[in-house]
């Protein structure tokens, strides 16, 4: 049960474990790791997962979740880890950690992130070998993959997808550097997806490319997109499963429109839409992240549950009130409650906040939640500016973050200075 929030929790591991003044302090800051997740997710992320050992105060019969941060499992003592990876449900490391970790007994994973990073000289053969040995168990699996050989992602693409993986719920593809993986998927496209087909449980699917979203409809080898786009809009037709689905490149208008207007199962979509794409007209979207919308096209968005756009392109006022307006109506005609979230980052620029954007936040009655974040780079917001819309949202009938509706990229102590000025 979570008691405060976890920032709370944060700040209560960090000062124990920084603690100068009492070197017991850190004691207390390892025992606390079984409190919860979270605390066992910052301790981690704070001594580094090479720490652990036998004398720590993990209680290993529950640890079920480890995360490769760098330090490397291997300079833990085997005898350390074969107390908890018998019982190890998720893990995150390199792929040349795999082969140690079944050694000390790894057998029940369910959910593997695994950092694929291969040279010219490297080969697959061992990583396809003890991904297998965990087939029978696995449900997750996510590849961040920087290889530089074609043919060798290629096998283990393909064993990946072999019939012992049919059982998967969740599949990550993700490219963190080079094209090798777009090269594959855009030349296989068609086996890929028809074998994906076969996951009948898959639920969760992410295909990212590192490319310049400029080149939108060749690669560096001029190998065309569009038997990709064909094929992905088969399957996605076609399957029954799916439930999340996320990509970061621009597909084409027919993915689009089918993705958010017709009867789709998929409600977790993360996208980057074209400039002018269709409205959305289907209602169980539960939650859209955006690269950037225009503006022009926010109004369009205005039937998702929660819209999370990105902050690196801000939208204006004038985007957010037409947005708001647009999911009044929509509200009055198909009569939902106030269950909608929006987060965006806005750029408010050196003018008095339109009236137009108060008087749509004061009259609205579909945000259960509104997340602002105001664009810092060429302009100190004025904080008078910010009271204005924190008096409408504290006396606001439906928005219940009251407290959380301003982000900012500052630190959190210096957010929460900044907030104490916008309220008081």
């Amino acid at each position: 049960m979570t008691i405060f929030e976890n920032r709370i929790y944060r700040i209560i591991l960090e000062y124990l474990w920084f603690n100068k003044n009492n070197k017991k302090y850190k004691s207390y800051a390892r025992s606390l790791s079984s409190v919860n997740w979270y605390f066992h997710g910052v301790r981690e992320s704070s001594l580094g997962v090479a720490k652990l050992n036998r004398c720590s105060l993990f209680d290993h019969h529950h640890l079920t979740k480890l995360h490769y941060n760098g330090c490397g499992f291997k300079s833990i003592k085997k005898q350390s880890l074969q107390l908890i990876t018998p019982k190890l449900r998720a893990l995150t490391c390199d792929h040349t950690e795999l082969g140690f970790l079944l050694e000390c007994g790894m057998s029940s994973l369910e959910q593997l992130k695994c950092l694929v990073t291969m040279g010219f000289d490297d080969t697959t053969k061992q990583l396809r070998g003890q991904i297998g040995m965990l087939a029978s168990t696995l449900k997750a699996v996510s590849f961040q993959i920087n290889m530089k050989l074609y043919y060798e992602l290629q096998l283990l693409i393909i064993h990946f997808l072999s019939e012992r993986f049919e059982h998967l719920t969740s599949i990550e593809l993700i490219e963190t550097s080079g094209n090798v993986l777009l090269c594959n998927l855009y030349r296989n496209s068609k086996m890929v997806f028809d074998r994906l087909l076969k996951f009948k449980s898959l639920q969760h699917l992410v295909i990212e490319f590192q490319i310049d979203k400029d080149k939108d409809n060749w690669d560096d080898e001029g190998v065309k997109s569009y038997e990709f786009q064909s094929d992905l809009l088969c399957y996605l037709m076609n399957q029954s499963s799916l439930k999340s689905f996320h990509h970061n490149r621009f597909l084409g208008s027919s993915i689009e429109e089918y993705l958010l207007q017709e009867s789709s199962s998929i409600e977790y979509l993360s996208l980057d839409l074209h400039q002018g794409f269709s409205e959305v007209t289907r209602n169980n979207i539960k939650k859209l992240s955006l690269v950037a919308v225009s503006d022009q096209d926010m109004h369009k968005l205005a039937m998702v549950k929660y819209l999370k756009v990105h902050p690196k392109y801000p939208n204006s006022l004038a985007g957010i009130t037409q947005f708001l307006n647009r999911q009044q109506q929509l509200q009055k005609q198909y009569g939902f409650p106030a269950d909608r979230v929006l987060k965006c980052e806005v750029n408010i620029g050196q003018v008095n906040i339109e009236p137009e954007f108060l008087e749509a936040l004061k009259n609205n009655t579909t945000l259960k939640r509104l997340y602002l974040s105001i664009k810092e780079d060429d302009y100190i917001v004025d904080l008078d500016d910010l009271k204005v819309i924190d008096s409408i949202i504290q006396s606001h009938p439906t928005i219940r973050n009251k407290d959380t509706w301003f982000i900012t990229k500052q630190k959190l102590k210096d957010r929460g200075q900044v907030y104490n000025q916008i309220v008081n």
